[in-house]
């Protein structure tokens, strides 16, 4: 059942110190978000497979109950450029990683960054710029001097839960019957992003399986299993204005080809992409499964994260002369020289509401095609690489500010 979170609902989260322990919500926990679901499976009556003494009886044996939730959500700024957003929680969740707050040249050029991606902006023009490890200046030249304002997100190996609430928005106790509901223990598995051309702000979708799930019952105060379920609700804040959607929505797009053997430092020069570009969707995969096969718990006792965490691209351009990076895949095609390629868009150009998302090494397939009224749209699908086999910090990365 998905639930709006406009008008009637509110939504709180916030990631937890111990997996599946709620965490303390407040006013400053409020998300917002666009839908949101939670699909529980009860305890489930499993027939036995011996034979019965009689017609359609059976002994009965009871499994383990699990949860699972999904999230819609625009992708915001950061106010001030450094204050993290409200879908903070979510985001670092989902890529296994504390964001990096930047609010000075020494946190870019420094070495503490490990070769993670980083985001500048530009005086002039506003739009994030990517900045990797320590080199002395961003990839793309700025217009002007920069400003090292931003939060940074990128993958990394850190297995972070999520508690989250949501409810109806009148103030008090959740009354009984209400849709109130706790979810403990929240892995998002899958999380995918997408940047429309057309002017649409970007999404955030997470998905992944929960702990359990907390319904409204018992009457003592807070929000933990002692009081058998989601316990009172939480007061909403009065005042939003941090959490503002983006200005200047039309994206810019840019690419750079390289051998995915080189160095960073290797590659060559960024060529625009904008007036060809259509939509780009990233799709992460963290291969979550529950610990639901262990004994002394009703419940999911943590999470297991297999080997086989993947993040894939696809974006749709124009197939078209103007469009430089379709002439580059169609040479490396006649060649037979497969290409490797880093892509950034940025979105925004006001500090507060801009958002770049930065992939250093990406390997896309072969096109496909598609007719369009005003011409060919091709779609590319590829996986994202790290740089470095093994080490995700240096792999792509999302930047608000």
């Amino acid at each position: 059942m998905a639930i709006s979170s406009g008008k009637n609902v509110a939504v709180f989260a916030a990631n937890e110190a111990t997996y599946g322990a709620p965490a303390a919500l407040a006013a400053a926990n409020f998300l917002r978000v666009t839908t949101v679901g939670v699909t529980n499976s009860q305890l489930a009556a499993i027939p036995s497979p011996e034979k019965t003494p009689g017609r359609d009886k059976h002994e009965v044996f009871r499994g383990r109950p699990t949860s699972s939730l999904a999230v819609s959500a625009l992708l915001r700024g950061a106010p001030g450029g450094t204050t993290r957003p409200r879908l903070d929680p979510l985001i670092e969740n989902a890529l296994g990683a504390d964001a990096v707050v930047v609010n000075g040249a020494s946190v870019v050029t420094g070495s503490g960054n490990a070769g993670r991606a980083l985001f500048v902006a530009g005086a002039t023009d506003g739009m994030f710029r990517p900045q990797r490890g320590g080199q002395a200046s961003p990839l793309i030249p700025l217009s002007g001097a920069a400003v090292y304002e931003s939060v940074s997100y990128g993958l990394g190996r850190e297995r972070k839960s999520t508690t989250l609430r949501y409810q109806p928005l009148e103030s008090g106790d959740t009354p009984p019957g209400a849709p109130a509901q706790l979810v403990a223990g929240w892995s998002v598995n899958t999380l995918t992003l997408n940047i429309d051309g057309s002017g649409s702000p970007a999404t955030l979708d997470f998905d992944g399986a929960a702990a359990r799930t907390y319904h409204r019952g018992g009457a003592g105060a807070g929000n933990g299993p002692a009081q058998g379920g989601a316990g009172p609700n939480v007061t909403p804040p009065t005042d939003v204005s941090d959490d503002q959607p983006l200005s200047g929505l039309i994206a810019k797009v840019w690419f750079q080809r390289h051998n995915p053997d080189q160095a960073p430092e290797a590659r060559g020069a960024w060529t625009e992409l904008t007036t060809a570009f259509r939509t780009l969707t990233v799709t992460l995969n963290n291969a979550i499964t529950l610990r639901m096969d262990e004994a002394g718990s009703q419940y999911s006792r943590g999470v297991i994260f297999g080997d086989n965490r993947m993040t894939t691209l696809e974006m749709s351009v124009w197939a078209e002369a103007a469009n430089p990076l379709w002439a580059d895949i169609r040479e490396g095609m006649n060649a037979n020289d497969p290409r490797g390629y880093s892509i950034f868009v940025a979105l925004g150009n006001v500090e507060g509401s801009r958002v770049g998302f930065y992939a250093p090494n990406w390997k896309p397939d072969l096109p496909s095609g598609d007719d369009a009224d005003a011409g060919i749209a091709w779609t590319l699908t590829g996986e994202l690489l790290s740089d470095t086999y093994g080490q995700p910090e240096s792999s792509w990365a999302i930047g608000v500010g």
